[in-house]
């Protein structure tokens, strides 16, 4: 193809049709080898031509600012690729049937840029109509079926509606099987989303499973330094932390994000994500040091390539607000909680982070001896615990630390005896459960053990401070004071 571009070149001159509609070729080769920065210029240049020369049609264009578009969107240049994608749709709107394949292909690229700005509606609207009219012009077992399947199910997955995603995707795999058999990377893709899928509704060896199936899958094809195998690493690892296994997943971490890196971008939002995934690693592994630089590129790269008010700015916020206020730095950790909480409160499908970011703005302005007023840390405290019982139910990690959070309040305020109470319930809601992030649980109970020492000491009972075990003992075989009997 390059040498058919410096022939076009010879045989017609610079600005020529036939010239637009090689390198528009050879983008789409750059495009199939990863080679994103040289397929980003060849598809510039051809859709310069292509608006410009007196015989391009408007649908030439339409298929440049597509290819254009999807190009960097795999970029993570998302604010530049979504009205190129938008222009595209227009045109070919108004001078295609509404079932042309051209369409779909469009509505496709451009629901999936939707989805990753967090426009969900819009998203899911376009992917269902890409959908359909492939089902009608291609039938139900083509192969381009299963990428349209899975781009759906990954929204469906973004919105919770697991029953339905994880349809789709074995209906993916199924056509995929068929068609390409079981070491193809589509099948491995397609059984990392679905390892995802069944991890989010709790069945992690199965989810374990299938990632890892999937990653073998990926390697056999494209080995070891592929951006799909960096995906799977960091899939797989993230089941690994959140399980419990924050030690073994930190290297394949780093690994993933060297490669995408190396074949995507340091600038990208894909590599902010992977990093905001190691930091948060980190961060179970309490070294908030290491944990700190981390989170703040990831949070710096997505305000840069995502734009301020992102909800994926928001998510990356609070963690690096969580990461300061455990490090000891209460004053970074209020900064970053007011700096994000306007945007995770604009946001839908970001409760949980809002819920803490709550917590830790209350807990950071104790930490900084200012605390909140009574009225306003109580409201506070009570939003982040009504915004955590639909996600976690009763009895969650995450409603314990609320309490641990309420009672360190209570005691900062001299309400002794209140403060006790709250505190030995959210360890004993700890000690009834089995949640499925163990990490998580020993750190929210020794944090609630801490809390009734300080309580202890501030209450002047320090010897009962001295004798409280760290996390080992349950709560309902401590031996407590009588509320009466307390100074």
């Amino acid at each position: 193809l390059r040498d058919a571009l410096a022939l076009a070149r010879e045989l017609y001159g610079e600005r020529h049709l036939q010239v637009a509609l090689v390198l528009n070729d050879l983008g789409a080769c750059y495009s199939r080898q990863e080679k994103l920065v040289e397929a980003e210029d060849c598809h510039r240049q051809a859709l310069a031509l292509r608006r410009t020369l007196p015989d391009a049609t408007p649908l030439h264009a339409a298929e440049s600012l597509n290819n254009l578009g999807a190009v960097l969107q795999s970029r993570g240049k998302l604010a530049e690729a979504e009205p190129l994608l938008r222009e595209a749709l227009a045109i070919r709107r108004e001078r295609l049937p509404a079932d042309h394949l051209t369409l779909a292909n469009v509505l496709n690229n451009l629901g999936t840029l939707l989805k990753r700005l967090g426009h969900l509606d819009e998203a899911e609207a376009m992917l269902r109509e890409a959908l359909e009219i492939s089902r009608r012009r291609m039938g139900p077992n083509h192969p381009e079926m299963a990428v349209l399947l899975n781009n759906l199910a990954n929204l469906l997955k973004q919105r919770d509606r697991f029953t339905e995603a994880t349809a789709l995707l074995r209906e993916a795999i199924s056509i995929q099987l068929t068609t390409f058999g079981d070491q193809h990377a589509d099948v491995g893709r397609a059984r990392l989303n679905l390892a995802m899928v069944i991890m989010a509704q709790g069945d992690y060896e199965d989810a374990r499973r299938e990632a890892t199936l999937g990653l073998n899958i990926l390697r056999g094809v494209f080995g070891d330094r592929h951006p799909d195998v960096a995906f799977s690493l960091h899939n797989i690892a993230a089941m690994m932390s959140q399980r419990g296994e924050p030690a073994a997943a930190e290297p394949m971490l780093r690994d993933a994000v060297e490669i995408v890196d190396e074949r995507i971008g340091r600038e990208s939002d894909v590599a902010a994500h992977l990093r905001d995934s190691l930091g948060v690693t980190l961060v179970r592994l309490e070294r908030y040091d290491a944990a700190i630089p981390v989170l703040e590129e990831a949070f710096d790269r997505r305000r840069e390539v995502l734009g301020e008010g992102h909800a994926k700015v928001g998510i990356s916020g609070c963690n690096l607000a969580v990461a300061r206020l455990r490090s000891g730095d209460a004053a970074g950790a209020v900064d970053e909680a007011l700096a994000v909480l306007p945007i995770l409160r604009a946001t839908k499908g970001v409760e949980s982070q809002l819920a803490t970011t709550l917590l830790v703005l209350v807990e950071a302005r104790m930490e900084l001896n200012d605390p909140l007023p009574q009225s306003e840390a109580e409201e506070l405290i009570g939003e982040a615990m009504t915004l955590f019982q639909p996600l976690y139910g009763d009895g969650s990690i995450h409603a314990a630390d609320a309490q641990r959070v309420r009672g360190v309040f209570l005691t900062r305020r001299g309400q002794f005896g209140e403060a006790e109470a709250v505190l030995i319930e959210a360890i004993r809601s700890l000690d009834s459960q089995a949640d499925r992030s163990p990490i998580e649980h020993r750190q929210t109970r020794r944090r609630a053990v801490e809390a009734v020492k300080a309580l202890d000491r501030a209450w002047g009972r320090p010897e009962r401070a001295v004798q409280w075990p760290a996390n080992d003992c349950p709560a309902d075989e401590l031996k407590f004071v009588e509320l009466t009997d307390a100074p």
